[in-house]
């Protein structure tokens, strides 16, 4: 993702959910595609403890609920949670499992 250091804060910010409940990842497991539609795909890759702490995040949300995503405190986007892509399991480079799962976060 760039140059940055840090971390993507994720905070749900409705009554659908926990109001001010915050996800913070680790920019390396974070890879983001920009879509001409104004969506963001939002791919995480780690470990399975890793994965399933985001999943745990996003699972409750439902289409259309305000979130806002912060790229290593360079400020708040805001946005809607547009839903998921499936859980995966691959072979990393060290034979090892790595984990993937994603988000769709639609741009105000």
């Amino acid at each position: 993702m760039g140059e940055l250091d840090g971390n993507v804060i994720f905070t749900k910010s409705t009554s659908i959910n926990k109001v001010g409940e915050s996800l913070e990842v680790p920019q390396e497991l974070v890879n983001l595609k920009i879509r001409q539609t104004g969506t963001i795909t939002i791919e995480f890759r780690g470990i399975y403890d890793e994965i399933s702490r985001i999943m745990g995040f996003f699972e409750t949300m439902v289409d259309m609920e305000p979130i806002t995503m912060d790229i290593s405190s360079t400020g708040e986007i805001e946005g809607y949670f547009r839903g998921t892509n499936a859980f995966v399991e691959e072979e990393g480079p060290d034979k090892n499992p790595v984990y993937g799962y994603g988000v769709i976060f639609q741009e105000l």
